[in-house]
């Protein structure tokens, strides 16, 4: 345990100090704020409702984790996002954790946590009101404790133990978004006992896990069941099936390959730590295939993919799931061939490292004089007036960027552990810097001119009503507080 105090800083840093600093988001963010806040103001917990009206696409442990928040923290950005923030670290953690009892291995396994946390999907999601930060945190606990149970020796306390925690989060992911929390642990694990022929384990690994599954459930299945009959309906015929097929007018409907290039996009920044371990031997990518941990890292990323892939609607959060084992998969060949001292991994670690290192120096000092120049006497946004109020963003990013780069360049006859702390050490400051971000009043980011309009004296903003069109109402009642 070791490596954890990195983890944890580059966890505050990155995740907690961005989630009180930027500005909320059009819808998401509002919605999956007001949602919660009804709650709080009408007492009713079952039913989840959007400007007074049902809202039925998902269901209700996401709106209750935010609610909680509130209760304890008030109604403001910082506890809005807490819970997937949380969820995040949670994440990285149990993937951590996983890597370092399976492989005995504490390096190895922050590795594969710090992979994770700084690729560009799992930030975005963890540090943004949206529940997918959870949902992948369920997902990937559900997976994991189907492995620890199958792979405990006997039938004991503890294979006991680890079956129904698999329920219980299994039970925890569907009342966060639904069947797909049971349909990507399915799956993985269904793949992954073909593979490894334990033909004999479908016999009995379902049936406690299901049991508790249920018993998790029901209380809020049987509540809302009561309130609400229509629930079930759309939840399950529109918001599941008809999305999942083609021919059935579905949401965001893309093509069978679009979640490529949002893989190979949103893997970054955190590819450029692991891109060492592409270059590993080919005896060490021969001996991986028979690692039993990269194996079921591979079916922990695959098979989920290829899922989401072949459904009709796509968004490019879905894929978020895949992430964590896809970490576990870059960080063992790139750990491995580190430490081996294998030269071309250390070539490969080295030229990255000092390539970013000066792009970061030189891109983070325009950034900072970016910042600089729309203070007096300069004055750059009357050129550009929607950067107005922006000083501070620019130069904290840029002063982040350049103390990294200079980082990365002054560790370059550094061990590569060493070098690979500096990496994410940069990326932490990069994303506390991400905090300073103002509200510019665009169109995505309307909290601040909404706020100056409740705050002008002109009306009530009790008792007035506001005429405004469809999702820019959600952003209207959390301004207005009603």
């Amino acid at each position: 345990m070791k490596y954890l105090w990195l983890g944890i800083l580059f966890f505050a840093a990155a995740y907690l100090v961005p989630a009180a600093g930027r500005p909320m988001m059009r819808p998401d963010e509002f919605r999956y704020a007001e949602i919660p806040r009804e709650m709080l103001e009408s007492g009713d917990f079952v039913t989840p409702r959007l400007l007074g009206a049902r809202y039925f696409e998902k269901p209700v442990l996401g709106y209750w984790l935010v609610a909680a928040s509130f209760r304890v923290f008030g109604e403001n950005r910082f506890a809005l996002r807490l819970p997937m923030a949380l969820a995040a670290g949670l994440t990285a953690l149990l993937i951590g954790l996983w890597v370092r009892r399976e492989k005995r291995d504490d390096g190895a396994g922050c590795f594969a946590a710090l992979l994770y946390l700084s690729s560009a999907l799992a930030f975005a999601l963890g540090t943004t009101a949206v529940l997918d930060a959870p949902l992948c945190l369920f997902t990937t606990a559900t997976i994991v404790c189907a492995r620890m149970a199958v792979t405990t020796e006997r039938w004991d306390f503890e294979r006991s133990i680890w079956m129904v925690l698999c329920g219980v989060c299994a039970g925890l992911g569907f009342l966060t978004k639904g069947f797909v929390a049971w349909a990507v642990p399915g799956c993985v694990v269904a793949v992954w006992l073909l593979w490894e022929k334990r033909f004999k384990v479908f016999l009995w690994l379902p049936w406690l896990p299901l049991a508790v599954l249920a018993a998790t459930i029901l209380p809020w299945v049987w509540a809302i069941h009561r309130a609400d009959a229509d629930f079930w309906h759309y939840f399950i015929v529109v918001e599941h099936f008809q999305r999942f097929r083609a021919d059935a007018g579905t949401q965001h409907p893309e093509p069978l390959w679009y979640f490529v290039p949002v893989l190979l996009a949103t893997v970054f920044p955190a590819a450029l730590a692991a891109l060492p371990g592409l270059a590993a031997g080919g005896k060490a990518w021969k001996a991986l295939w028979r690692d039993p941990v990269w194996r079921f890292a591979f079916c922990g990323f695959l098979p989920p993919f290829l899922f989401f892939s072949a459904s009709s609607g796509k968004l490019a959060t879905y894929i978020l799931p895949c992430y964590p084992f896809l970490a576990v998969l870059a960080a063992l060949p790139t750990v491995g061939a580190l430490r081996s001292g294998e030269r071309g991994a250390l070539l490969t670690q080295r030229a990255t490292f000092d390539a970013l290192g000066w792009i970061l120096f030189v891109g983070g000092s325009g950034c900072a004089a970016l910042g600089l120049a729309l203070l007096p006497p300069v004055s750059l946004y009357r050129v550009f007036p929607e950067l107005e109020g922006g000083w501070s963003f620019f130069v904290l990013i840029g002063v982040a960027a350049v103390a990294g780069g200079i980082a990365l360049i002054r560790l370059r006859t550094g061990t590569p552990a060493r070098r690979s702390a500096g990496f994410f050490a940069a990326l932490a400051l990069l994303g506390a810097a991400t905090a300073a971000l103002p509200d510019f009043g665009s169109d995505k980011m309307p909290a601040r001119d909404l706020a100056a309009l409740r705050d002008s004296g002109e009306f009530d903003a009790k008792t007035m009503l506001p005429v405004t069109y469809g999702q820019l109402g959600h952003s209207v009642a959390w301004i207005m507080n009603r």
